[in-house]
């Protein structure tokens, strides 16, 4: 292959590598499905701190490995991973004794898996395409790829629910089944890329780590990407399911609602909001997720059914624009030739603690009630955009007065 096939090739694999890698079904039922083997609210929050703990802690050395022996390698390790986390929550059906140790060891699984996908798969992406001459082709690849992953989860996640109600593990066997197909794609993406082993140095994880900690604008970016992220995983994963409950929606319509929010998180990735300003990503971030921040502090005066699903309708097509510019902003500020993966994994350790934290947090305050926890989640968010953007800010600033200077 050469030119734009290989672009052309590169981009459809690495669609079809996400959209199977993205697709776990049992989202949508999760927090009742551990329910109904035996977990109370207090430990299923527990075990999704642990999984944003885990995360941490595999996603530096998934991210050098990535750097080290190729990231189309980590690709196919993930995808193993990830069909291979089905297994203990089938185990857990019928064992109460057992379901905290199999669902804590299964979201162990997901966070390997997804550590070995997330600071791979677009550092893959970003050099490859920069190796192409077609680095302009990234940002509208991977919301490609976000749209398509959403659109596989819209056909699917409405009969989760049903699913469970008529067998308990089925949301788990059929994530295994659709997951398996990120094997193909991932094994063309390790045979046809360019992308060779890269043979860094035994030392080279340190002067990155050093250059990550050192450079205010990958701080003040990674510091402007937790707002997004947070409010994303908390939100879908661990507030979704219960503010649905509260509000007398039953398990089987839990899909039906994802799937909904799921369009519109794929318009808000699509649809021009306004000039698209991809020349300042970094303010796109800032202003969106804002909005989202403001979005979740109103949730609990949304007393009726109607309108949370309003409020999350809105919460969606927020996310699907803040998710691209995002990733973006992170790509253009790692140097050219650098330990791409690695550097994405900080980022990605640094999102995974705070959502860590948050989960504790949520586990202790929780019982408080949504009136008064979710205004404090907005506020931390607009805590993390503010000093995200000062540090940018200061920067540009900076870098500015040096020029004027010279």
């Amino acid at each position: 292959m050469k030119g734009p096939a290989e672009v052309k090739a590169l981009r459809r694999n690495y669609i079809l590598f996400q959209t199977a890698f993205t697709s776990l079904l049992w989202l949508p039922v999760f927090y009742e499905f551990q329910k109904r083997v035996g977990l109370s609210e207090s430990s299923i929050f527990s075990i999704q701190s642990f999984y944003y703990l885990f995360f941490c802690w595999v996603e530096l050395p998934t991210g050098w490995f990535a750097d080290r022996f190729g990231r189309a390698r980590c690709l196919v390790a993930g995808a193993v991973a990830v069909v291979l986390s089905n297994l203990p929550p089938i185990l857990a059906v019928g064992r109460p004794d057992w379901a905290f140790g199999l669902m804590g060891l299964h979201f162990a699984w997901v966070a390997l898996a997804r550590s070995l996908v997330s600071g791979a798969g677009s550092a893959l992406l970003f050099d490859s395409l920069a190796e192409r001459g077609a680095v302009s082709e990234y940002r509208a690849i991977e919301a490609r790829a976000k749209t398509f992953g959403l659109a596989g989860k819209l056909i699917l996640w409405p009969l989760a629910g049903w699913w469970m109600e008529r067998s308990l593990p089925a949301p788990y066997y059929l994530t295994a089944a659709v997951t398996v197909l990120a094997l193909p794609p991932a094994l063309r993406l390790l045979k046809d890329s360019a992308q060779k082993t890269q043979s860094i140095a035994n030392t080279a994880w340190k002067e990155a780590l050093k250059w990550a900690l050192s450079d205010r604008r990958f701080i003040g970016s990674v510091l402007l990407g937790i707002p997004g992220f947070l409010l994303a995983r908390i939100v879908i994963v661990n507030l979704f399911q219960p503010l649905l409950q509260q509000r007398g929606l039953s398990v089987a319509v839990f899909g039906f609602v994802l799937s909904g929010m799921t369009i519109l998180e794929a318009i808000g990735t699509e649809v021009k909001w306004g000039r698209r300003r991809s020349d300042d990503p970094a303010s796109e971030v800032f202003l969106f997720s804002i909005a989202l921040a403001g979005c979740v502090a109103l949730f609990p005066w949304l007393k009726s059914a109607g309108g949370l699903l309003t409020g999350l309708a809105l919460f969606s097509a927020l996310m699907g624009r803040v998710f691209p510019a995002q990733r973006q902003q992170i790509q253009e500020v790692l140097p050219a030739n650098s330990s791409r993966a690695l550097l994405l994994s900080v980022e990605s350790i640094v999102d995974r603690a705070a959502s860590a934290g948050c989960a504790a947090w949520l586990s202790v305050r929780w019982s408080r009630g949504e009136a008064a926890v979710l205004p404090e989640l907005g506020w931390m968010c607009f805590a993390f955009l503010a000093a995200g953007w000062l540090l940018l800010r200061g920067f540009a600033l900076t870098s500015r007065m040096g020029a004027l200077k010279n």
